[in-house]
């Protein structure tokens, strides 16, 4: 601060070091507790705890595995048959589908909204850049949300099933979500496997991952009851951006278009 040199807007001068202003300010600076950063140092750990976590790592797969198939059951056969039917339709129909969720749940729930859009029904994911369409186009819900407690979604799904009858709701949160569960019109709820062992979890873990994996699964399976093959499924995908052409039959695809 002795070297510096401020300028003074108000008396339109530059000040040396003996200016009263700069005098004060070095006075003011002074009296500030100055704090030491610590480093944190990376302590290298043994090569044993590394080979702990890496077999862990099959025992997390095993958990997800299980919970996806306890998940999808005889319980909820009628449920998860109901919800590929609608998505048939509203892949075919090329209706709107809002994708209503919040963090890590909603991600789960986009990227199988992702392949929803490839089917041909017109996607929307709450608080994108693009706006949802009015619920007075009616069309679809999937609501997501591991605990089936999280507030805006709740508050959404609620309005719209009392207010919306004609938007339909497939919801998938915890199969304890009695709340969350009578606000929609197809409920799937997620059961995670209690017998097995799984060391390595983290914060809003494994119920996310059984949302992406389950919704995927019954979308695929609602394109395969649409009759939709590579080909169809290859000209609902984008092929004007970066991820785009995956047409690459182009004698087929001339003659092939979408069922009404």
């Amino acid at each position: 601060i002795n070297k510096c040199y401020l300028f003074d807007s108000t008396i339109g001068d530059k000040m040396n070091k003996n200016s009263p202003l700069l005098l004060e300010i070095h006075k003011l600076l002074k009296q500030i507790e100055m704090t030491q950063v610590q480093t944190t140092k990376i302590i290298p750990q043994p090569i044993e705890k590394i080979d702990q976590i890496f077999s862990e790592l099959n025992k997390r797969f095993k958990h997800i595995a299980e919970s996806n198939q306890i998940t999808v059951n005889e319980d909820s056969e009628e449920s998860v048959k109901k919800a590929i039917k609608l998505l048939q339709t509203w892949m075919r129909r090329g209706i709107n589908v809002r994708i209503i969720g919040a963090g890590r749940a909603k991600l789960a729930g986009a990227l199988p909204a992702n392949r929803l859009a490839h089917g041909g029904a017109r996607i929307s994911v709450e608080g994108s850049i693009v706006p949802m369409p009015h619920s007075i186009t009616a069309g679809g819900i999937i609501a997501v949300s591991a605990s089936g407690k999280t507030p805006n979604v709740l508050e959404v799904i609620k309005n719209v099933y009392t207010k919306r009858p004609n938007i339909e709701i497939i919801g998938i949160a915890s199969n304890d979500a009695q709340e969350f569960k009578q606000y929609c019109h197809t409920f799937i709820g997620i059961k995670l496997e209690p017998n097995l062992d799984n060391p390595l979890r983290a914060l809003a873990d494994i119920k996310e991952i059984v949302i992406l994996e389950v919704l995927d699964a019954i979308i695929v399976g609602a394109g395969k009851l649409a009759g939709f093959d590579d080909v169809k499924w290859r000209i609902g995908h984008e092929d004007l951006g970066p991820t785009g052409p995956y047409d690459t039959i182009p004698e087929l695809i001339v003659h092939y278009t979408f069922a009404p």
